[in-house]
């Protein structure tokens, strides 16, 4: 595996925690109880990637990043749109941009990256996660009646 690779490694590992401290401010705003425990599963799929991707990258001899946020990009951004929300909705906005992102960027390592079957099955895995979450986001715009308390998604 190149730097290249390695560094793409870094990048999702670093999007991905950044998913997580999102999806703690997301999760701390939602009002709906079952929509907040639908997206604490999804968080322990960030936390799970996360692991995975440490993983990767020590097996191939790289260093793990930091587990710190970072102070730029997608999370300074959606957290701006977070701690402005007012609605459930709002917040799986925010929400439905990180997703957007990380799910790109696994896309784009995907097409770029995979020189070894263990690395392509991880990606494709968390595609898939990615995919699922903002399939449920997604859902729920087109269902109103998903932001009323006491509606169960199908």
């Amino acid at each position: 595996m190149g730097e290249g690779s390695l560094e793409v490694l870094r990048q999702l590992h670093q999007l991905c925690l950044d998913s997580i401290y999102i999806y703690q401010e997301g999760i701390a705003r939602m009002g709906n109880s079952f929509v907040r425990h639908k997206l604490s599963e999804y968080n322990k799929h960030h936390y799970e990637q996360l692991a995975a991707l440490e993983g990767l990258i020590l097996a191939r001899r790289g260093q793990i990043p930091s587990r710190e946020p970072s102070e730029a990009g997608i999370l300074r951004e959606v957290l701006a749109i977070l701690r402005e929300s007012n609605s459930d909705s709002d917040t799986l906005k925010a929400l439905r941009e990180s997703e957007r992102v990380l799910r790109e960027t696994y896309e784009q390592a995907l097409r770029n990256h995979c020189e070894d079957p263990e690395l392509e099955k991880v990606l494709n895995h968390h595609f898939a996660q990615e995919t699922d979450h903002l399939v449920y986001i997604r859902e729920a715009f087109a269902h109103p009646e998903f932001f009323q308390e006491g509606w169960i998604h199908p």
